[in-house]
């Protein structure tokens, strides 16, 4: 995940560290750092931060995510934008979508926007793709991949000239051949999650199709944000040698109660910058909840597992600066609900990492490890490339 330092403070405008303090957090707080790099952004000098985000922790895969990891770390307000105040019209017409793969699918929600009018993205929003190595193509296109770095969440936007408002989300059973926004064809044997017309694939679950892309002439479009079950769209992805950002995020344990956020962004994005209007119903299927736990957390056992001594309320500060709900305290012992947006949080133990990494990895005893440090055995000749 690449960040742009000017992207954090745009969230957090109270974070006065420089760039590389911001990536010796990041470090601390378990990011591995690739590289920071000065680059030149809208005329002004800027920072490329580029991070690698753990496996299980796909609430860091967009810019707010990681402005909330600062945010905690530094106990400085996060400046999230809104309310949007979109304004939905009363008795529309309701969205025939049918969503089938139930079994695979946790949520969609999906609004018809009209009245579009299409044209080049501005400068800012150009440059900003280019950054991630996302082509532009048109205002809607590239404000769908916006709010997908902003917020993490993927979207899709279907032209009503090219396709009609009854979409399914079905489990392909079929050989065929399906042609992707790049002009790739792929091979499609069966059990690919798709969105169709209810015969034949409109597009992928992690990338969109050639047939009905947003083009100069679209007027009408479905606009839809799901996720699914993302071991399906991992085994989807290898096997079709498909990858993209899309992708990247929907193959992880996305928090589908973060869609809402995400979603209400876009439509006041493309209602200002394409001057859209609503002409349905939302369309909203929430088939599978996030699970929130409740977990015991032994406040005593934390500190014994840090190896130092954490006070009691310093413990449950750092808890509730990360989102977590304190329900109950009894002496050492604390009752947690994590946030919704941290799926990787299902032990006791992991919520002792968090107070732990918040508290900072620099900052345990390691005279008191019991295991030997590991040889470097790295070849002089790595070291040599890396400096």
């Amino acid at each position: 995940m690449i960040v742009l330092y000017s992207s954090l403070k745009r969230y957090l405008p109270d974070l006065d560290a420089t760039p590389r303090e911001v990536c010796d957090v990041f470090t601390l707080t378990g990011f591995m750092l690739d590289k920071l790099i000065e680059i030149n952004y809208l005329g002004r000098s800027d920072y490329l931060i580029d991070l690698e985000v753990r496996q299980n922790r796909a609430d860091s895969l967009g810019v707010i995510g990681l402005a909330r990891e600062l945010s905690s770390y530094y106990n400085i307000p996060l400046n999230m934008p809104g309310p949007f105040n979109v304004n939905y019209p009363d008795n529309l017409n309701n969205l025939p979508i049918n969503i089938k793969a139930k079994s695979d699918v946790k949520r969609v929600k999906a609004i018809k926007l009209s009245n579009i009018q299409i044209k080049a993205s501005p400068e800012w929003l150009k440059e900003y793709l280019t950054l991630y190595n996302i082509k532009s193509i048109n205002n809607l296109v590239d404000l769908t991949n916006f709010v997908m770095i902003e917020t993490g969440i993927p979207s899709h936007a279907f032209d009503l000239n090219l396709t009609k408002e009854d979409l399914t989300w079905e489990i392909n059973n079929k050989e065929t051949t399906f042609t992707t926004l790049s002009g790739e064809v792929v091979k499609l044997k069966g059990g690919e999650l798709v969105i169709s017309d209810g015969e034949t694939p409109l597009s992928l679950s992690m990338v969109g199709g050639r047939d009905v892309a947003i083009n100069n002439e679209t007027k009408d479009v479905i606009l839809e944000m799901g996720i699914y079950n993302n071991g399906l769209i991992r085994r989807n992805s290898r096997d079709l040698k498909i990858i993209t950002e899309a992708c990247t995020r929907l193959e992880k344990y996305l928090d589908t109660e973060s869609i809402d956020y995400a979603f209400e962004m876009l439509v006041s994005l493309i209602i200002d910058e394409c001057s859209a209007t609503i002409s349905s119903n939302i369309f909203d299927e929430y088939i599978t909840k996030p699970k929130i736990n409740e977990i015991l957390v032994d406040l005593d056992k934390l500190q014994r597992v840090a190896g130092i001594d954490i006070e009691y309320h310093e413990s449950i500060d750092y808890l509730t600066r990360l989102g977590f709900n304190i329900l109950e305290t009894n002496l050492a012992n604390i009752l947690v609900k994590s946030p919704s947006f941290r799926t990787d949080i299902e032990l006791e133990e992991d919520v002792f990492e968090e107070v732990i990494r918040l508290k900072g990895f620099n900052n345990l005893d390691t005279s008191k490890l019991d295991v030997n440090i590991v040889k470097d055995i790295t070849p002089i000749h790595l070291n040599v490339i890396e400096v």
